[in-house]
Protein backbone atom coordinates (compact mmCIF):
# COMPACT_ATOMS: atom_id res chain seq x y z
CA UNK A 1 0.00 0.00 0.00
CA UNK A 2 1.04 3.89 -0.39
CA UNK A 3 2.82 5.07 2.69
CA UNK A 4 2.16 8.98 2.75
CA UNK A 5 4.73 11.05 4.84
CA UNK A 6 3.46 11.82 8.09
CA UNK A 7 4.16 15.19 9.26
CA UNK A 8 3.50 16.28 12.45
CA UNK A 9 0.88 19.10 13.72
CA UNK A 10 2.48 21.31 15.42
CA UNK A 11 4.99 18.49 16.38
CA UNK A 12 3.35 16.19 18.48
CA UNK A 13 0.60 17.44 19.70
CA UNK A 14 -0.88 14.80 21.11
CA UNK A 15 1.80 13.94 23.62
CA UNK A 16 3.94 17.45 24.42
CA UNK A 17 2.01 20.88 23.86
CA UNK A 18 1.98 22.01 20.02
CA UNK A 19 4.74 24.63 18.63
CA UNK A 20 7.03 23.84 21.09
CA UNK A 21 10.86 22.88 20.58
CA UNK A 22 10.10 19.30 22.86
CA UNK A 23 6.80 18.80 21.05
CA UNK A 24 8.74 19.27 17.23
CA UNK A 25 11.63 17.00 18.34
CA UNK A 26 8.77 14.39 20.08
CA UNK A 27 7.74 13.99 16.39
CA UNK A 28 10.76 13.14 15.03
CA UNK A 29 11.48 10.64 17.68
CA UNK A 30 8.20 9.01 16.96
CA UNK A 31 8.86 8.56 13.28
CA UNK A 32 7.49 11.67 11.74
CA UNK A 33 9.01 12.29 8.48
CA UNK A 34 8.43 16.08 8.66
CA UNK A 35 6.42 18.76 10.98
CA UNK A 36 3.79 21.36 10.62
CA UNK A 37 4.11 24.61 12.71
CA UNK A 38 2.33 27.84 12.80
CA UNK A 39 4.05 31.38 12.56
CA UNK A 40 3.20 35.25 13.48
CA UNK A 41 5.48 38.25 13.61
CA UNK A 42 5.67 39.77 16.93
CA UNK A 43 5.98 43.96 17.34
CA UNK A 44 9.64 43.49 17.39
CA UNK A 45 9.92 42.00 14.41
CA UNK A 46 10.57 38.63 15.31
CA UNK A 47 9.11 35.38 13.72
CA UNK A 48 7.06 33.70 16.70
CA UNK A 49 5.73 29.94 16.39
CA UNK A 50 2.34 29.95 17.53
CA UNK A 51 -0.93 28.91 16.42
CA UNK A 52 -3.78 31.45 17.27
CA UNK A 53 -3.81 35.12 17.03
CA UNK A 54 -4.00 36.05 20.81
CA UNK A 55 -3.16 34.78 24.14
CA UNK A 56 -6.85 33.95 24.89
CA UNK A 57 -6.66 30.40 24.81
CA UNK A 58 -3.54 29.50 26.16
CA UNK A 59 -3.43 32.35 28.97
CA UNK A 60 -7.10 33.90 29.11
CA UNK A 61 -5.12 37.18 27.92
CA UNK A 62 -6.62 38.99 24.94
CA UNK A 63 -3.49 40.59 24.06
CA UNK A 64 -2.64 40.10 20.07
CA UNK A 65 0.55 38.11 19.06
CA UNK A 66 1.39 41.28 16.94
CA UNK A 67 0.85 43.56 20.19
CA UNK A 68 3.52 41.95 22.11
CA UNK A 69 7.37 42.33 22.42
CA UNK A 70 9.87 39.87 21.37
CA UNK A 71 10.93 40.12 25.20
CA UNK A 72 7.08 39.83 26.87
CA UNK A 73 6.59 36.38 24.88
CA UNK A 74 9.63 34.91 25.92
CA UNK A 75 8.13 35.81 30.33
CA UNK A 76 5.61 33.28 29.07
CA UNK A 77 4.95 29.62 29.65
CA UNK A 78 2.64 27.53 28.49
CA UNK A 79 1.22 25.15 30.58
CA UNK A 80 3.86 26.29 32.96
CA UNK A 81 6.64 25.48 31.50
CA UNK A 82 7.60 25.65 28.23
CA UNK A 83 8.29 29.09 26.05
CA UNK A 84 6.95 30.62 22.86
CA UNK A 85 9.70 29.53 20.26
CA UNK A 86 11.27 31.51 17.64
CA UNK A 87 10.96 30.21 14.12
CA UNK A 88 15.02 30.31 13.95
CA UNK A 89 15.49 28.31 17.16
CA UNK A 90 13.27 25.85 15.11
CA UNK A 91 15.52 25.73 12.07
CA UNK A 92 18.66 25.35 14.56
CA UNK A 93 17.00 21.73 15.80
CA UNK A 94 15.46 20.51 12.13
CA UNK A 95 16.87 17.15 10.95
CA UNK A 96 18.84 17.04 7.74
CA UNK A 97 16.55 16.05 4.90
CA UNK A 98 12.91 16.55 7.23
CA UNK A 99 10.24 18.29 5.82
CA UNK A 100 9.37 21.73 7.34
CA UNK A 101 5.67 23.22 6.54
CA UNK A 102 5.54 26.72 7.46
CA UNK A 103 2.54 27.68 7.62
CA UNK A 104 2.09 31.58 7.32
CA UNK A 105 -0.40 31.98 10.18
CA UNK A 106 -0.01 35.76 10.95
CA UNK A 107 -0.42 38.78 7.98
CA UNK A 108 2.74 40.34 6.77
CA UNK A 109 4.25 37.27 7.65
CA UNK A 110 6.01 36.40 4.08
CA UNK A 111 8.63 38.79 3.95
CA UNK A 112 10.25 37.93 7.33
CA UNK A 113 10.28 34.47 7.23
CA UNK A 114 11.56 34.58 3.41
CA UNK A 115 14.40 37.06 5.17
CA UNK A 116 14.97 34.43 8.18
CA UNK A 117 15.22 31.06 5.81
CA UNK A 118 17.66 33.29 3.90
CA UNK A 119 20.45 33.37 6.70
CA UNK A 120 20.02 29.20 6.64
CA UNK A 121 21.19 28.65 3.38
CA UNK A 122 23.06 25.48 4.14
CA UNK A 123 19.56 24.15 6.04
CA UNK A 124 19.15 20.45 3.72
CA UNK A 125 15.40 20.47 4.64
CA UNK A 126 12.61 20.56 2.50
CA UNK A 127 10.32 23.13 3.22
CA UNK A 128 7.34 24.37 2.55
CA UNK A 129 5.27 27.56 2.49
CA UNK A 130 1.74 27.14 3.12
CA UNK A 131 -1.14 29.61 3.92
CA UNK A 132 -4.43 30.23 3.80
CA UNK A 133 -4.03 34.00 2.75
CA UNK A 134 -3.81 34.72 -0.75
CA UNK A 135 -1.88 37.65 -0.46
CA UNK A 136 0.47 36.11 1.94
CA UNK A 137 1.50 33.64 -0.66
CA UNK A 138 1.39 35.97 -3.74
CA UNK A 139 4.12 38.04 -1.66
CA UNK A 140 6.10 34.86 -0.97
CA UNK A 141 6.11 34.00 -4.64
CA UNK A 142 7.02 37.39 -5.66
CA UNK A 143 10.34 36.90 -3.21
CA UNK A 144 11.31 33.50 -3.96
CA UNK A 145 10.27 32.50 -8.07
CA UNK A 146 11.51 28.45 -6.77
CA UNK A 147 9.51 28.27 -3.07
CA UNK A 148 7.40 25.40 -2.64
CA UNK A 149 4.32 27.32 -1.84
CA UNK A 150 1.13 24.82 -0.48
CA UNK A 151 -2.52 26.32 -0.63
CA UNK A 152 -4.76 25.41 2.43
CA UNK A 153 -8.28 25.21 1.89
CA UNK A 154 -11.16 23.60 4.27
CA UNK A 155 -13.85 24.28 1.91
CA UNK A 156 -13.44 26.70 -1.17
CA UNK A 157 -12.32 23.42 -3.32
CA UNK A 158 -12.49 24.75 -6.77
CA UNK A 159 -11.65 28.33 -5.99
CA UNK A 160 -8.14 27.13 -4.06
CA UNK A 161 -7.06 24.84 -6.23
CA UNK A 162 -7.47 27.79 -9.37
CA UNK A 163 -5.18 30.29 -6.73
CA UNK A 164 -2.71 27.13 -6.94
CA UNK A 165 -2.07 27.55 -10.38
CA UNK A 166 -1.66 30.98 -10.75
CA UNK A 167 1.11 31.01 -7.97
CA UNK A 168 2.56 27.96 -9.13
CA UNK A 169 2.12 25.72 -6.20
CA UNK A 170 4.22 22.69 -5.21
CA UNK A 171 1.17 21.65 -2.94
CA UNK A 172 -2.39 21.37 -2.56
CA UNK A 173 -3.71 21.18 1.58
CA UNK A 174 -7.37 20.46 1.42
CA UNK A 175 -9.07 19.59 4.89
CA UNK A 176 -9.73 15.54 4.10
CA UNK A 177 -13.30 15.68 4.08
CA UNK A 178 -12.76 17.68 0.68
CA UNK A 179 -10.69 14.36 -0.45
CA UNK A 180 -12.31 11.87 -2.34
CA UNK A 181 -11.14 9.98 -5.81
CA UNK A 182 -12.58 12.53 -7.63
CA UNK A 183 -11.18 15.16 -6.16
CA UNK A 184 -7.62 13.28 -6.21
CA UNK A 185 -7.61 13.09 -9.69
CA UNK A 186 -8.14 16.43 -10.42
CA UNK A 187 -5.32 17.70 -7.77
CA UNK A 188 -2.73 15.25 -9.07
CA UNK A 189 -3.82 16.68 -12.94
CA UNK A 190 -2.51 19.86 -12.32
CA UNK A 191 0.53 18.52 -10.55
CA UNK A 192 0.27 19.60 -7.08
CA UNK A 193 1.66 16.92 -4.28
CA UNK A 194 -1.51 16.41 -1.46
CA UNK A 195 -1.04 17.25 1.98
CA UNK A 196 -3.97 16.89 4.26
CA UNK A 197 -4.94 17.72 7.95
CA UNK A 198 -5.68 17.24 10.01
CA UNK A 199 -6.07 13.26 10.39
CA UNK A 200 -6.52 11.42 13.99
CA UNK A 201 -7.48 7.91 13.51
CA UNK A 202 -5.98 4.94 11.70
CA UNK A 203 -9.09 4.21 9.70
CA UNK A 204 -8.95 7.70 7.72
CA UNK A 205 -5.24 7.51 7.61
CA UNK A 206 -5.47 3.74 5.77
CA UNK A 207 -8.16 5.56 3.43
CA UNK A 208 -6.05 8.46 2.73
CA UNK A 209 -3.47 6.02 1.63
CA UNK A 210 -5.45 3.99 -0.68
CA UNK A 211 -6.65 7.71 -2.51
CA UNK A 212 -2.39 8.25 -2.75
CA UNK A 213 -2.03 11.36 -1.12
CA UNK A 214 1.46 12.36 -0.57
CA UNK A 215 1.39 13.72 2.90
CA UNK A 216 -0.80 13.49 6.09
CA UNK A 217 -0.88 15.95 8.91
CA UNK A 218 -1.50 14.37 12.13
CA UNK A 219 -1.61 14.85 16.27
CA UNK A 220 0.13 11.72 16.83
CA UNK A 221 3.06 10.38 14.65
CA UNK A 222 2.45 7.01 16.80
CA UNK A 223 -0.85 6.30 14.17
CA UNK A 224 1.35 5.65 11.54
CA UNK A 225 3.26 2.82 13.12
Amino acid sequence: MHKPLCIGHRGAKSHIYENTLPSIQKAFQLGANGVEIDVHCCKTGEVIVFHDLDLKRCFKDSRLIESLTYNELRTLRLEGEFIIPTLNEVLEIIPKNAYLNIELKGRNTALPVFELLKTHTALNTNIIISSFYKQELKSYRTLDANAKLGVLTNFNFQEALYFSETINAYSFHPHYSLLNEDSVQLIKQRGLKIFTWTVNTNSLIKTLSHLQVDAIITDDPLLFN
